[in-house]
């Protein structure tokens, strides 16, 4: 059975900095298994869309910050099928260590 990779974005409100904004976690989900771990990326609540998964406005910093978020989902979907094209073992630790290489 092939699994799908699940990709989402949150909005971790529980480590503000002192500026008031909080970090953007990845959360990845295959075979029900799971592995999270943060983008680098921080935004103030208020721009955060959680049903969209995506920072609100249309600022140049908004944008930018928007593109990375894509960016990551984009080389986690690469390094997904590079697994499958290699007919190797997919799982969610070998995604998370080629993404973190």
């Amino acid at each position: 059975m092939v699994s799908k990779l699940k990709i989402t974005f949150f909005h971790y409100l529980y480590k503000r900095n002192s500026r008031g904004e909080a970090p953007i976690y990845c959360r990845i989900v295959l075979a029900s298994k799971k592995q999270q771990f943060s983008t680098g990326l921080n935004l103030t609540p208020e721009l955060w869309d959680v049903e969209s998964q995506r920072a609100k406005g249309y600022s140049i910093e908004i944008q930018l910050l928007n593109r990375q978020l894509q960016e990551i989902y984009s080389e986690l979907i690469r390094i997904e099928k590079q697994l499958y094209d290699e007919g190797g073992t997919i799982s969610i630790e070998e995604i998370y260590a080629r993404y973190r290489n």
